[in-house]
C-alpha cells in the first residue's frame, strides 16, 4: 500500500493533494467511523464488513481527485459509474416496466445493494451523473441511451418500494428543477408523477 502511494504521487499527470476543507471533513468522518466501528458492541460479525467496505469507498474518494484532474478524466469517470450501475439495476427496470409496477425489486443478490433501500440510496446517487452526462454529452444518440437510463433508475427506485428512496427521488428532483432552465415543464412531470403515484 505505502509503494502504491509513492507510485502514484510520483506519477505525471496527476493533480498533487491539496489540504482543504473537504479533505479535513473526510479525515474527521474516518476517525469519527473508525471510534464507532472499535468501541461497537461486541458479537456483531457484521461489523468489520461494514468497516472495511467503508474504509475502501472512503479512499477512494481520497484519492479520486488525484487522478480525476480534468475535465475529460471526469467525463470518463462518469460514464464509468453510471454504466457500471447500470448493468444490473437496468434488468430490475425492465422488470418493474414489464409486470407495470407489480414487481417488487428487493435489492441485488450481493454486495451493497442487497437490501430494497440500500438499493434505492445507491440509484438515487446516480441520477444527478445520470442528468449531468445528459447535458454534455453533443452526440444524440449518446443523450437518447442515458435518458432511458434516467427513466429505467427513476422506476428502480420506485419498484423499490422504499419510502426513503422516494423521499430521496423527490429532493433530487426538486434540486433538478430549481436548477434546470426549463422550470414550468419539469415541475409539471414532477406534479403529474406525484399525482399518479398517489
Amino acid at each position: 500500500f505505502p509503494v502504491t502511494i509513492k507510485v502514484v504521487l510520483s506519477s505525471r499527470g496527476l493533480a498533487a493533494p491539496r489540504m482543504s476543507a473537504a479533505y479535513v471533513i473526510i479525515i474527521a468522518f474516518i476517525v469519527h467511523a473508525s471510534l464507532s466501528a472499535l468501541f461497537a458492541l461486541p458479537g456483531n460479525t457484521w461489523n468489520a464488513v461494514y468497516y472495511e467496505i467503508f474504509i475502501k469507498g472512503i479512499f477512494l474518494s481520497l484519492f479520486v481527485p488525484i487522478f480525476v484532474s480534468t475535465r475529460t478524466r471526469f467525463h470518463a469517470l462518469a460514464v464509468l459509474i453510471v454504466i457500471a450501475i447500470s448493468l444490473p439495476v437496468t434488468v430490475e427496470g425492465m422488470r418493474s416496466l414489464v409486470t407495470l409496477g407489480a414487481h417488487v425489486i428487493r435489492g441485488l443478490d450481493a454486495g451493497m445493494l442487497g437490501d430494497n433501500n440500500h438499493f434505492a440510496a445507491g440509484v438515487v446517487t446516480i441520477l444527478p451523473l445520470t442528468v449531468y452526462l445528459i447535458q454534455n454529452f453533443k452526440y444524440k444518440f449518446v443523450r437518447f441511451a442515458f435518458v432511458l437510463l434516467l427513466c429505467l433508475f427513476v422506476l428502480c427506485i420506485l419498484g423499490s418500494r422504499s419510502r426513503g428512496g422516494f423521499v430521496a427521488l423527490s429532493a433530487v428532483s426538486i434540486i433538478l428543477i430549481l436548477y434546470s432552465k426549463n422550470k414550468a415543464l419539469y415541475s409539471f412531470l414532477f406534479v403529474t408523477i406525484a399525482f399518479v403515484l398517489s
